[in-house]
């Protein structure tokens, strides 16, 4: 059984600054927000119930709406706002820990040609649709060969899905090995 070192986390950007390294591969998924509730002929974005708006008191205050739903394709649901995201591990500089981060679109696109070399400062501002991402890399850096052994090991363990579809995974210092039927662990 692999040794389990760290509850499982997914960094999403705030306000204030990152610090982090990008390690490993990387994907893209869509990242959903919105209230399942809402009329399908009016798509929610978060924070921008306008007065008037159709919606209850009660649908505005299911703060559900809030957390972010990731998916691997887009399914084009009009009851959510949708945005897509680069899904990673990073080395966090503040805390040296590895995390699972779903990078803006819009910040790896400043990011793709130096991800695998660099550590990167990554900040946001503005709220809503007004968000803007800034990166600027930091210069050249090393991962220890404890993060590599926990990226590798992590990766092969658990896909994307898992980690930010399903939201079951750890990090992980051994590969897991899954058993997808029973069947076969019996020797006769």
């Amino acid at each position: 059984m692999a040794k389990k070192i760290e509850k499982k986390f997914i960094y999403v950007p705030k306000k204030g600054r990152i610090k982090v390294r990008f390690v490993g591969n990387q994907t893209e998924m869509y990242q959903y927000f919105g209230l399942p509730s809402a009329p399908p002929t009016a798509p929610v974005a978060p924070n921008s119930f306008a007065a008037g708006s159709s919606m209850t008191m009660a649908a505005v205050s299911d703060l559900s709406f809030r957390k972010p739903i990731f998916k691997e394709i887009d399914d084009g649901d009009p009851n959510y706002a949708r945005t897509k995201r680069i899904v990673s591990l990073v080395v966090d500089r503040e805390d040296d820990k590895v995390k699972a981060f779903a990078c803006p679109v819009s910040a790896w696109n400043m990011i793709t040609e130096h991800a695998k070399e660099n550590d990167f400062d990554i900040w946001r501002e503005g709220v809503a649709l007004n968000t803007r991402y800034f990166v600027q890399p930091l210069g050249l850096s090393e991962i220890t060969d404890d993060h590599e052994k926990i990226v590798e090991a992590t990766l092969e363990s658990f896909t994307f899905a898992n980690i930010f579809v399903d939201n079951e995974w750890e990090l992980v210092e051994e590969t897991i090995e899954r058993i997808e039927n029973r069947w076969d662990i019996l020797d006769l």
